[in-house]
């Protein structure tokens, strides 16, 4: 039992500290700036962290604790100077999301479906962070290809496991095909594309029909 204090510890001293500067800032006895605060939700985030690295079973106890950090981070990001701030906010919380998936997997492999919540949010977070730079972009195209690549490698990371997802190549080619349609339509690059698309197959066509 002695081993279950330390997280037990650090989660309660870290909510009593919220909860009594909190109140202290309620009752206007004082202010709690927002680098308290990362610090609170980080303090937070490493004592649900705790739990899985005592014991790796828990590998649920990622997604909270991440999402504790990225909260914190998300606080912080907001003492940044306003340019990196416009950047980065909104996407330091899902980035911390995606990696607490992509954890779950490394610790265990047979936690394949933990790549596709892994990958949408990483790509989410990509599109927000290029919304935030360019809001003229277009990120549609983009979110679809993320998606693409995102099945692509749950089918290439289990290719050599007894549990292979070959069928995930589908969803892969098919949401990759589209983000790339939707990005050079918005490019206005399509019939580029489809022009050179028909030469190379036509092309491809006679090579055969000559080679026979």
């Amino acid at each position: 039992m002695k081993n279950e204090y330390p997280w037990r510890l650090i989660l309660g001293i870290g909510l009593v500290l919220v909860g009594g500067l909190a109140l202290l800032q309620s009752l206007g006895l004082g202010r709690l700036g927002d680098w308290a605060w990362t610090v609170l939700f980080g303090m937070g985030g490493l004592a649900v962290l705790m739990v899985t690295l005592r014991d790796r079973r828990a590998w649920w106890g990622l997604i909270p604790g991440l999402a504790l950090l990225g909260i914190g981070g998300e606080i912080f990001v907001s003492t940044l100077p306003a340019s990196l701030e416009r950047i980065l906010s909104g996407v330091v919380f899902v980035a911390f999301l995606s990696a607490s998936f992509w954890l779950i997997y490394l610790l265990n492999p047979r936690n394949w479906w933990a790549i596709i919540p892994g990958g949408t949010l990483a790509t989410i977070s990509l599109v927000a962070a290029l919304s935030n730079l360019n809001g003229g972009l277009e990120t549609g195209g983009i979110f679809m290809m993320g998606l693409g690549i995102t099945f692509g490698l749950v089918a290439l990371l289990t290719r050599q496991q007894q549990y292979s997802m070959r069928w995930a190549w589908i969803p892969a080619a098919i949401l990759f095909s589209l983000g790339l349609l939707i990005f050079f339509a918005a490019l206005d690059l399509t019939g580029y594309i489809f022009g050179v698309a028909l030469i190379a197959v036509g092309g491809y066509l006679a090579y055969q029909s000559l080679k026979k």
